[in-house]
């Protein structure tokens, strides 16, 4: 049951994943690179929500990526997709919900106007709301009150007391664990005893970044838009540190505990679309540098191989030989 359960898991990332590649207009090779990361494979084929909450993440960012470049009004058909998409994002991990935020750099012209937009806006989190209020009740009538509703009630009492502490345990967490944080990003395998080199985590996340700026078309993203994308990727990144010490930490604390980076992996399209640019070349230092190169497929299949074949030998080496 267990592989059956974690089979069934893989194919309906692959899916939905392979959907998200197919339909997104730009930064296809980003949205690649961040799947076949070795930490988001690893998630794809376990039994954690994580697998269908990146997905359908993915999803979601390359549907509204679509609607926001395509040159034709959107229709009740698309609204209707964007509603499911909707409710499934929301009962895959509440919080994930915010990435609808980006439907705001969707031009109002291509929901017809101002006002069409503002209520397919208000009708898709109104939806994602509703869900999360129904969800919240079903598990109250489900599981009996514990011994963490009283934790939850002291750390939040606690942080809109003095705000100023808790900030201070926020920047105390990001920097003593920021190292930690990157590593389960890109890959960590196990009880997260199981990291791949700092070197290698360092050299993928450049590779990101790089194809970031070199992964472009003829379309345009505006730097407004790319201010707003900004947006839902740091409301949802802080609320993943604000769930987990309201559920977990204690006020005494001085680190919030529980955090990984693979809780940022779902909006990490979000993050990469702020290098994307449409310049062909730029002038450094009195050079002009390609950024059209035409082995970047090549490249980063190599890349792939790379960090893919070095990641089944530590899975490998670590649990299966003695």
């Amino acid at each position: 049951l267990m592989y059956a359960g974690r089979l069934i898991n893989l194919l309906v990332w692959l899916t939905l994943v392979y959907l998200a590649i197919k339909i997104t207009p730009i930064h296809k090779w980003v949205f690649t690179l961040l799947a076949l990361m070795p930490m988001t494979l690893a998630q794809a084929a376990s039994l954690s929500a994580d697998s269908f909450t990146i997905a359908i993440s993915f999803l979601t960012i390359a549907t509204i990526l679509k609607y926001t470049f395509q040159t034709t009004k959107i229709g009740k058909k698309q609204i209707i997709a964007l509603l499911l998409l909707t409710i499934t994002l929301t009962l895959s991990k509440t919080g994930y919900f915010l990435i609808l935020l980006l439907l705001l750099i969707i031009p109002q012209e291509n929901f017809g106007n101002k006002m069409r937009k503002i209520v397919v806006l208000l009708s898709t989190l109104l939806t994602a709301i509703t869900i999360t209020g129904l969800w919240d009740y079903l598990l109250k009538i489900a599981t009996p009150i514990s011994t963490i509703n009283q934790a939850q009630n002291n750390t939040v009492t606690h942080i809109l007391i003095d705000p100023i502490h808790f900030t201070n345990i926020l920047i105390n967490t990001i920097t003593s664990n920021f190292t930690f944080y990157l590593n389960s990003f890109v890959g960590c395998f196990g009880w997260l005893n199981s990291p791949l080199p700092l070197f290698m985590v360092f050299g993928y996340l450049s590779v990101l970044i790089l194809v970031s700026l070199l992964d472009k078309n003829q379309l345009k993203i505006k730097t407004k838009q790319k201010i707003i994308t900004m947006i839902p990727f740091s409301i949802i990144s802080f609320l993943i540190f604000l769930a987990i010490y309201t559920t977990w930490g204690q006020i005494s604390a001085y680190l919030i505990g529980g955090v990984q980076g693979r809780y940022f992996i779902p909006i990490a399209p979000m993050f990469f679309l702020i290098f994307y640019n449409n310049r062909e070349k730029i002038v450094l230092k009195g050079k002009k540098i390609n950024l059209s190169p035409k082995n970047l497929p090549l490249f980063i299949i190599i890349i792939l191989s790379i960090y893919l074949s070095f990641s089944i030998f530590q899975i490998v080496t670590r649990f299966y030989m003695i």
